[in-house]
């Protein structure tokens, strides 16, 4: 009876080490992001195509207890090129600024980004769902001096983050595979003893 309460007693802690590590283990939106954006379109009969590309850092902080990032600032650096019918228009620009809102996994995010660039307003409308730990994908429409494009956003993080949750996530899996391993030595020495 005794091996049998501590064989149970082993494969709780087991259990609860690696329900921590899939707990910690869920999607961040913080760190350093990668993404492009590619969209066409028509104007007056002629193709436009718009381009993007640029890096972006979110920086979060995670509430343990109820397991809720929180996204605090931003720093954006992009490039984007408007091309129509010959004409190409490129800019590049650095953003930063402050967020305040919780991140809430695989939900949808839509937002309208806008920049006077030559005297006139380019507007980028998206939408945007982050697919995997390290993936987002969205839609997005572009709008600049009358011409309308719209296509596909690709976004992936860079291998750089330095998002600490996931880091606490790897140690408690370690900790549970640890245990598991343990258990059948745990075990066989117990059956050594009679």
């Amino acid at each position: 009876m005794k091996k049998l309460s501590i064989f149970i007693i082993a494969a709780a802690m087991a259990l609860a080490a690696a329900g921590t590590a899939i707990a910690s283990d869920t999607w961040s939106a913080g760190g350093a992001w990668d993404y492009t954006l590619s969209a066409t379109g028509e104007f007056n009969n002629k193709p436009v195509t718009f381009t993007a590309s640029g890096d972006l850092l979110l920086d979060s902080s995670t509430n343990h207890s109820t397991n809720i990032e929180h996204l605090d600032k931003y720093d954006l650096a992009y490039k984007i090129k408007l091309t129509c019918d010959g004409d190409e228009i490129s800019h590049q620009n650095n953003k930063s600024g402050s967020l305040d809102f919780d991140y809430d996994t695989g939900k949808t995010y839509n937002s309208i980004i806008t920049e006077t660039i030559n005297n006139k307003t380019l507007s980028v409308a998206f939408s945007l769902t982050q697919t995997g730990d390290d993936k987002a994908t969205g839609t997005a429409t572009v709008k600049y001096d009358g011409k309308t494009a719209t296509g596909t956003i690709d976004a992936t993080k860079s291998n750089e983050d330095d998002d600490d949750s996931s880091s606490g996530g790897c140690n408690a899996g370690l900790a549970g595979t640890l245990l598991l391993f343990a258990i059948p030595t745990m075990c066989g020495s117990f059956r050594r003893r009679k």
